[in-house]
């Protein structure tokens, strides 16, 4: 009996299993009829057609109070998880001088190729000469990160102290089933909103530090499009969220130019950048590799070029395909009845033992 079942079992709840998924009588959640709530059995992920609740099997059974409550580390260490939140007049009053700054305004307008409508919507702002980016959450601004306009001493971004690190455009972002964006800045989580894309949320610290409380954010989410930026520190990045978040879940966005913000300055379109997200392609597992991999040496094979790697059997073209008989390894010799296959092997056995230079 798997682990799904016995905690079916456990709840008294009715369910039938077909394709690979536990069907419920009943959703937990919302309380709808059969055929709306299913488990998958080998992601261990469930979904109800009816409401749209969906996640992993532990986060219905932590809503359903079956997973006794855990503390995050950071409630053990020597600072505690901060909580501090910021007046939202003073977003507003970031945002106000921003729209009073010409100079902050063109930055955004001609360098970043933002619209005044994506400006407002993102309540973007200005203090001291910096482009502000409020951080919200339930409708409340947790952080505000600021960006010089004109970096100084090398130093690009700074934030408030003593607030939470959390995703960025999470209220909005969040709001949409199925898939999420993901990418490396506040910048390009603005640009791909303004082509069209709404469901995207932007990690605070670069590609360098994701943190694990932040996987619960992205559970909900089925797919995890990580368009990240195409240095090589955007690539490792990618790679070490995609272990975090499940591999089998996460799709690898290749970008034609560095960043999003990059292409949305260069002129990419809706349809564009949608043809981009679709060409993404699942994050290879490094234990596991597919013929592509082997695409040179099966081309060098049949051409003759790659050195035999076992024993010769005296069959030159059977040699030049096969490259030898290879103590280690396993070869399957098959066909029809009667074709002649023991008398082929018999003769095979012949030539390996005399060193396979009977013609």
């Amino acid at each position: 009996m798997s682990m799904i079942e016995t905690y079916l079992k456990l709840k008294d709840w009715t369910f039938k299993f077909r394709n690979g998924e536990y069907c419920l009588d009943q959703c937990p959640l919302c309380e709808a009829g059969p055929g709306h709530f299913y488990i998958n059995q080998s992601k261990e992920l469930f979904y109800c057609q009816k409401c749209g609740e969906r996640g992993h099997l532990l986060s219905l059974k932590k809503r359903l109070g079956d997973v006794p409550a855990i503390s995050h580390v950071s409630e053990y260490s020597k600072t505690k998880t901060l909580s501090k939140t910021i007046d939202l007049a003073i977003v507003e009053k970031n945002h106000e001088e921003l729209l009073a700054n010409c100079l902050a305004m063109a930055y955004l307008l001609e360098e970043r190729g933002f619209t005044q409508e994506t400006i407002e919507k993102f309540k973007l702002g200005f203090k001291d000469g910096s482009i502000t980016i409020p951080y919200f959450r339930d409708g409340l601004c947790l952080n505000i990160k600021s960006r010089p306009v004109k970096p100084n001493n090398g130093a690009k971004y700074f934030r408030e102290e003593d607030c939470r690190s959390i995703l960025y455009n999470l209220d909005n972002g969040g709001k949409y089933k199925g898939s999420v964006i993901l990418t490396e800045g506040e910048f390009d989580t603005i640009a791909y909103g303004q082509m069209g894309f709404p469901n995207v949320v932007s990690v605070p610290n670069g590609a360098e530090a994701f943190l694990d409380e932040w996987t619960d954010d992205l559970e909900q989410f089925n797919e995890v499009y990580i368009s990240f930026d195409m240095d090589e520190a955007g690539r490792k990045g990618a790679e070490r969220v995609a272990e975090k978040l499940g591999r089998y879940r996460c799709l690898n966005v290749l970008l034609p130019l560095k960043d999003v913000n990059d292409c949305l300055k260069a002129g990419f379109t809706n349809a564009e950048m949608t043809e981009i997200l679709a060409r993404a392609k699942r994050f290879e597992s490094p234990l596991v590799k597919n013929s592509d991999n082997f695409f040179d040496e099966i081309r060098d094979l049949h051409s003759g070029k790659s050195e035999s790697k076992g024993l010769p059997t005296g069959w030159q073209d059977f040699d030049n395909l096969l490259r030898g008989i290879r103590p280690t390894e396993l070869t399957v010799l098959t066909g029809e009845t009667g074709s002649g296959k023991s008398t082929w092997a018999a003769n095979l056995a012949y030539r390996l033992s005399i060193g396979g230079d009977i013609e």
